[in-house]
């Protein structure tokens, strides 16, 4: 435990030029205002332009001996409403009081001003005093600023405790090697603090500290806290060591990383906060990013990221999903093709294959996005079968309960079919596309119409007028109502491809222009006859599917054929009598909109 430090040396900087804070505030107020032949001074002295020119015609003598002793005593009287800017002009202050070899005189309101209850007060006084540490000299920096930070650092006020941790860094590397010490027995007097936000900056600025201590000293005097920060009390602190840690092993090298760091990692899989198993899921790959050189760190940090993949908490799962992905990226990155693809199907596939049977939807609705990444960096033989591959994830979500995570199917089976191509899809997509085609919910079955548009454009008219178009046009005989639900469906989509509008800003496009030519045929010789035929079907979704169809497909075959115009207002006003409302009502509209 570190020592109590003795604060006697810590008034040093108030003793310069009798700036002791018991200076008589009254007679300082009068100085002022007589000087500048001014009164209301407290309530004028929030402007900062004012202060300034109150400074000028003082003097530098008479500003540091009336003037900051002055604005000191209303800080600490809080006569004053603007502390944030007052905060920030006192870092540009030093030629007001004489000088860089007077800066150390601004000590004192900055000192008020770092223990604001407001922390934007505070962040901006850190800021001006390390702006007046760079312009000090060192031997002010050492009879000044040392004794102010050991005056802070044994402070009462929790608030500039707080502040204090900010300054460390900032004079470190000026100092001699005695003050250097000072400051880091300083820093570990605050690691100990009873409160715990003192403690978080503490934390925190361990980051800083990698920066500008020499190796053996930090590993001597500042990784047994954060070890110790590891293992707080307080949920915050350990957060931040977890981050703290992970953020500076990257500036060390891989067995410190490996032999020091990762047990301090390592802590956190078990800790009791899901908030800091959180952080550590979230920040799993940048740990890789710096040790995936070295192999038996890797799959240390492999077998931390299954760990936390089956956390009890969501909030742990979930976003270790996408980690999966940015792992995967790390590793084929950095690794031979072969060591790789060894992690990967070792750990991260059946870690993402698990997702897809886990407790919680929004997990289950993450893998297939996942999936599709993994889709452009990994071979076809991690993605195909036999059942431990990635495609039985994907399939899993198309035959899946919940119309949510089919329909999350659809759409990535369209993107994985993209990204592999028509071979890929005809031998392992097909089936699973044509069951999202007769998908009892309707929202599915939309999902995949879209995807079959796209198909189309991706692999060709030809392609879908060999294999699917057939298998549609089937769907007509059927007795069962979502087969003929999905023939609707298609047969509504391949009018809305037909539709004139689309045919005027797509038609100088030769794979389209060859569409139109084959959905014509369809639309006139084949689905027609198939679509008029439900008009007397016995369930009302079909028929009210039915009108929904004749809708779009009165647009596209207007101009062709009076013949068939006939018959769909034949079949409307069959409709318009129908004993369900709804299908009447909607049967009208469309009368009413087309004829």
């Amino acid at each position: 435990m570190a020592e109590r430090i003795e604060p006697g040396i810590s008034e040093t900087y108030r003793g310069d030029n009798n700036l002791e804070l018991h200076v008589d505030h009254l007679q300082s107020r009068s100085f002022i205002e007589t000087t500048v032949n001014c009164d209301r001074l407290v309530n004028r002295l929030e402007s900062m332009n004012f202060l300034r020119d109150v400074a000028l015609k003082l003097g530098v003598e008479n500003t540091r001996k009336h003037l900051v002793p002055y604005l000191t005593h209303l800080i600490i009287a809080e006569k004053l409403s603007e502390l944030k800017n007052l905060a920030e002009v006192l870092g540009e202050f030093e030629n007001y009081v004489g000088g860089p070899k007077y800066a150390h005189i601004l000590l004192l309101p900055l000192e008020e001003l770092a223990g604001a209850k407001v922390n934007d007060v505070r962040m901006a006084a850190i800021k001006s005093l390390q702006t007046l540490a760079d312009i000090m000299e060192v031997i002010d920096l050492e009879n000044f600023f040392i004794p102010f930070i050991a005056s802070l650092t044994m402070n009462d006020e929790s608030a500039k405790r707080m502040s204090v941790s900010h300054l460390f860094t900032t004079v470190y590397m000026r100092v001699s090697p005695k003050h250097q010490s000072d400051l880091i027995d300083y820093h570990c007097f605050l690691s100990l603090d009873s409160s715990p936000a003192v403690r978080q900056n503490a934390a925190n600025n361990l980051v800083d500290f990698s920066e500008v201590v020499h190796m053996s000293i930090f590993d001597s005097k500042l990784t047994p806290r954060l070890e110790q920060f590891s293992f707080d009390q307080n949920e915050h602190v350990r957060i931040l060591a977890l981050s703290t840690a992970i953020t500076i092993s990257k500036k060390f090298d891989v067995s410190y990383t490996k032999e020091i760091i990762l047990p301090i990692v390592l802590n956190s899989i078990n800790d009791p906060s899901c908030g800091v198993r959180s952080i550590l899921i979230k920040n799993i790959a940048k740990l890789l990013a710096i040790g995936v050189s070295c192999l038996k760190l890797t799959e240390s940090i492999m077998k931390i990221l299954i760990s936390l993949a089956k956390d009890q908490q969501v909030e742990v799962r979930l976003p270790s999903v996408s980690v999966l992905y940015d792992c995967t990226v790390i590793l084929y990155e950095n690794l031979t093709y072969l060591e790789a693809t060894k992690l990967v199907t070792k750990f991260l596939i059946p870690t993402l294959s698990n997702f897809c049977n886990d407790s919680d939807v929004k997990c289950k609705l993450e893998v297939p996005s996942v999936l599709a990444k993994f889709g452009k960096i990994m071979p076809n033989n991690l993605i195909e079968l036999p059942e431990d591959r990635l495609i039985c994830s994907l399939k899993a979500f198309i035959i899946n309960s919940s119309w949510k995570m089919r329909n999350t199917g659809a759409i990535y089976l369209y993107i994985l079919a993209i990204q592999k191509g028509l071979k890929f899809f005809e031998d392992y997509l097909e089936q699973s596309f044509l069951i999202l085609l007769t998908d009892p919910k309707s929202t599915v079955q939309q999902t995949a119409m879209d995807v079959f548009k796209q198909l189309v454009t991706e692999f060709g008219m030809d392609w879908a007028q060999t294999y699917i178009v057939p298998y549609l046009i089937k769907l007509s005989y059927s007795k069962n109502t979502y087969n003929k639900m999905a023939f609707l469906s298609f047969a509504k989509v391949c009018a809305i491809i037909m539709c004139i509008q689309f045919r005027i800003l797509n038609i100088n496009m030769k794979e389209n222009a060859n569409f139109f030519e084959i959905c014509d045929q369809l639309m006139l010789n084949e689905l027609f006859p198939h679509v008029v035929y439900y008009q007397s079907d016995e369930n009302p979704n079909v028929r009210y599917a039915l009108v929904k169809t004749l809708n779009v497909m009165i647009t596209s075959i207007a101009d062709k054929d009076d013949i068939l115009n006939d018959k769909i207002k034949t079949i409307l006003k069959i409709l318009i009598t129908d004993t369900s409302n709804y299908i009447s009502g909607l049967a009208m509209d469309v009368w009413d909109k087309h004829f």
